[in-house]
């Protein structure tokens, strides 16, 4: 079984994983290294040997600095100039709740749609002259209909 991380990390929580990469072990002097990454930022931790096994552990005071979202992950492995792809996936980085003062738990299709839902309570048919942000990127439109038929998309979405 390929070496693999959690689908969802804590920010501000310890990570720890032991990989056995029977091809690249530690007590020959490979080392593995676990990259996240993803549009804003990466981050790189390496494994430390345990006998032949790699072992992982990245503090807490680490994982409090990285920021929550979707991440690309690598395990790579390497010796001297030599470096070999062991292992790929996904990961949510998720929130500190503990050092947080506030948390807004509502996705960004809600977000969306309440600021819809209160342009059209405002403006009504003017709506449509509002723009909305939806995951960093603006949404203007260029009719009532279109405003209208992208509100629909989002109750949809966030039922």
């Amino acid at each position: 079984m390929p070496p693999t991380i959690p689908t969802t990390l804590r920010a501000g929580d310890t990570l720890t994983a032991l990989w056995s990469l029977a091809d690249y072990p530690a007590s020959a002097g490979w080392v593995a290294r676990l990259t996240l990454i993803n549009a804003t930022v990466r981050y790189q931790a390496n494994a430390a040997a345990s006998g032949d096994d790699h072992a992982l552990t990245v503090a807490a005071s680490t994982t409090a600095g990285w920021t929550p979202g979707a991440y690309s992950w690598t395990i790579d492995a390497t010796l001297a100039a030599v470096r070999a792809t062991v292992a790929t996936g996904t990961t949510q980085i998720l929130p500190d709740l503990s050092a947080a003062t506030t948390y807004d738990t509502r996705s960004a299709y809600r977000k969306a749609l309440e600021a819809a839902e209160l342009a059209l309570s405002t403006h009504g048919a003017r709506a449509y002259l509002s723009s909305i942000e939806l995951e960093g990127r603006k949404q203007a439109f260029t009719s009532p209909g279109d405003f209208i038929a992208f509100v629909s998309r989002l109750r949809a979405e966030v039922a």
